[in-house]
């Protein structure tokens, strides 16, 4: 699954949504739609991108900026194998923690007084159980999901050629996905949501692509709301393998 973190500002603090949105899209088909099939696609792009390399990684440590609203946050995060994930995020100098490590998951808010860590509700602990199989593509094994991949057309994407991909979920949500059909990358996703008479365009670009020991990672992610930057995601250092010791998922007592 691939999920969309917004910034908002809310009483003056800086807090994190995450969205899962259903997107219905057409799309001009091109003559040579199919010269290609979905199956051929996915594979030449899962390959590309390293995508055998990050299924057998253990672990994964990721640090750098997140940016919106004229704030830029510090950011940690922390994946170990088969479930574990931590996120620290520096909000003026007081962490927010969220983690899991297979079986509990917990946080700590920076608006508490004394550090003390919480429980997740279980919206929270299901979003975040999600987020923690990083190793994890919609693509991987999507027909065994029950996961419907359709191929809408090729055709200049933001400057690119580009095939237009479209996931629809086992229940019903989806997203679009946009692959450079020359360099065979993701670099685009584009979801909307709606909310009564409320509707909004969300675009993900996944930019600065950098191979990280057999892995194309984006370094640079922005999130773009009816068209215009709401926010940005820089990484600054990514490492693979790297030791990480199982505390740092439990929860303190």
């Amino acid at each position: 699954m691939i999920y969309l973190n917004i910034q908002i500002k809310k009483n003056g603090v800086i807090v994190f949504k995450k969205i899962i949105i259903i997107l219905a899209v057409l799309f001009l088909i091109s003559a040579d739609l199919f010269s290609q099939n979905v199956d051929e696609i996915i594979n030449k792009t899962l390959q590309n991108q390293g995508n055998e390399k990050l299924k057998s990684i253990k672990s994964m440590k990721i640090s750098g900026k997140i940016s919106g609203m004229g704030t830029e946050i510090p950011f940690k995060m922390f994946f170990k194998q088969p479930k574990s994930i931590r996120s620290e995020i520096d909000i003026s100098g007081k962490k927010m923690i969220q983690a899991f490590d297979g079986k509990t998951g917990w946080f700590i808010s920076p608006q508490s007084k004394d550090n003390k860590p919480e429980k997740m509700p279980d919206e929270m602990l299901t979003k975040l159980k999600v987020q923690s199989n990083f190793l994890e593509s919609p693509f991987n094994d999507y027909k065994k999901k029950g996961i419907n991949v359709k191929l809408l057309g090729k055709s200049k994407v933001d400057g690119k050629n580009a095939y237009k991909l479209k996931l629809t979920m086992k229940d019903k949500q989806s997203m679009t996905v946009f692959i450079d059909a020359d360099k065979y990358v993701f670099f685009k996703t584009t979801i909307e949501v709606s909310k009564g008479k409320e509707k909004a365009r969300l675009d993900t670009y996944l930019k600065n692509h950098k191979n990280i020991n057999g892995i194309l990672i984006p370094f640079t992610v922005e999130n773009h709301i009816n068209g215009k930057k709401a926010s940005a995601m820089q990484l600054e250092n990514v490492e693979t393998d790297t030791k990480i010791d199982d505390n740092l998922f439990k929860m303190p007592k």
